[in-house]
């Protein structure tokens, strides 16, 4: 089998109201998703795999329809997350109509959330629901050789659906290749807040053991990579040449032991990677962030979303203010950057309590932070309590599913006290309030190490003034 791995476009997808920046903006991620799929295929078969991250490059439809004729895959695999479920549609229908005989199936969050939907749409062979290596992988063999399929992860177009849709979860993360980054183009990812030219992300752990209540991967169990594993996959990185390094897991430090490991491993073998991660600011000690900067870590991501303990009461975030205060301290004390990360919207918020969350963001003193406008994603206890309340009116993020729509707008906010036009005044300004203060300004220039990064930075900061400003 000839196998295409597709991750699709952003053109025409959900419209959140987040500032949008022209030009090179925050930069780009490789796909890492269909990236573990690539290389669990192609350790584990003869079969062909090719990688295409439409994200990255945009191809218009006669340069995607050249693309696959030069290809000629049997199977289209696609990515689908629901904010780029129009854009996936559209794509899947421009595939069958040029090739019909090509066998097309999608996997992801959104085919996670809505399965039934998401194999019910005409142009839609089978899904994946859940981890997709060895589901891809079971899938090829079934279409190539007849071998049965799994008892959950694929499923087919058939009639009847069946009554439920499995989630298939990789248990043991140590037993899947190292994604295979070299099939696509290293210089097509880069970061606003990376200096070297050349990044990449990576995962050493999926899932994670809270449920907050706005969170839509909630579903996902927690699986975690050994620290010997994570080690020799850095090490590959280096060899390729990239230096920089952002480790996409929703909790880095939840072992301290692990840690100490990768961070004492990454030493010893003498890795030169500058890498950053996302955690909690209830999982990190003075310790571990000393040893995680003389490891080469140069900025720590916390999720703190709000200024009031009430509002962390209500999203169930399971940390304090206090927790907050403490982390950013001792991040900075030991050496590294910090992003924080706010939101605007949540349940039970009024234009006080949001005042008290920008007040709160600028005392912290990081060096950066993300005021995002909380949308009720499907499969959310957020989404589901602001139907039952009628604070949201209706499903329309199933009728979304059934029926995409190019720009979709998101109808409803979890408008409790806040009006959705409340939301995006206040969001654009803590945006103005944290960024627009001269010592903020003059800090991140002066701080910049080339004029490439001098250039990326001045770019973004004149695209965001721009959009909140005229």
């Amino acid at each position: 089998m000839k196998l295409l791995l597709l991750f699709p476009p952003t053109k025409q997808s959900v419209n959140s109201h987040f500032i949008q920046t022209e030009g090179e903006g925050i930069g780009s991620k490789p796909p890492l998703g269909i990236l573990y799929i690539a290389s669990y295929v192609l350790e584990n078969s003869i079969h062909e795999v090719t990688v295409l991250d439409m994200m990255a490059r945009s191809l218009d439809d006669e340069e995607i329809v050249k693309k696959i004729r030069t290809i000629s895959p049997h199977v289209i695999g696609v990515s689908c997350w629901t904010d780029f479920w129009y854009p996936v549609y559209r794509l899947i229908n421009l595939i069958k109509k040029n090739f019909p005989d090509v066998h097309i199936t999608l996997g992801g969050p959104h085919v996670g959330i809505y399965p039934k939907e998401t194999l019910s749409n005409e142009y839609v062979d089978s899904i994946i629901v859940g981890d997709g290596e060895s589901s891809m992988l079971n899938l090829l063999n079934y279409l190539t050789y007849g071998e049965p399929l799994f008892k959950e992860g694929v499923y087919l177009k058939t009639n009847p659906f069946p009554g439920e849709f499995s989630f298939h979860i990789e248990k043991n993360l140590d037993n899947l290749p190292i994604p295979a980054r070299k099939l696509l183009p290293l210089e097509d990812y880069t970061s606003v807040l990376a200096k070297d030219s050349r990044i990449t992300t990576m995962l050493t752990s999926r899932g994670c053991p809270f449920k907050c209540v706005y969170c839509k991967l909630n579903f996902q169990s927690t699986v975690y990579r050994s620290a010997e594993n994570v080690i020799d996959e850095m090490e590959q990185i280096q060899e390729m040449g990239i230096r920089e390094l952002e480790i996409y897991d929703d909790t880095f430090t939840w072992s301290e032991k692990r840690v100490e490991k990768i961070c004492r491993g990454i030493i010893q073998r003498k890795i030169v990677l500058s890498w950053a991660v996302r955690d909690r600011v209830s999982s990190i000690t003075e310790k571990t962030l000393e040893l995680m900067k003389r490891a080469g870590c140069n900025r720590i991501h916390l999720g703190i979303e709000t200024g009031n303990s009430e509002i962390l009461k209500n999203i169930k975030k399971k940390i304090t203010l206090e927790e907050a205060v403490k982390s950013v301290t001792l991040a900075k004390k030991a050496g590294l950057k910090v992003l924080t990360y706010f939101m605007v919207g949540l349940p039970g918020e009024t234009e006080k309590e949001v005042m008290e969350t920008i007040d709160f963001a600028i005392s912290l003193n990081s060096d950066y932070a993300e005021f995002n406008i909380c949308i009720p994603y499907p499969g959310t206890e957020m989404y589901l309590n602001g139907i039952s309340r009628s604070i949201i009116p209706a499903d329309f993020w199933h009728d979304y599913a059934t029926n995409p729509v190019p720009d979709f707008i998101v109808p409803n906010f979890y408008e409790e006290y806040l009006s959705k036009d409340d939301m995006i005044r206040l969001s654009n300004l803590a945006l103005k309030k944290f960024y627009f203060r001269p010592r903020v300004i003059f800090r991140e220039l002066f701080s910049c190490s080339s004029f490439g990064e001098f250039r990326k930075k001045s770019r973004m900061g004149l695209s965001l003034a721009k959009n909140l400003f005229c």
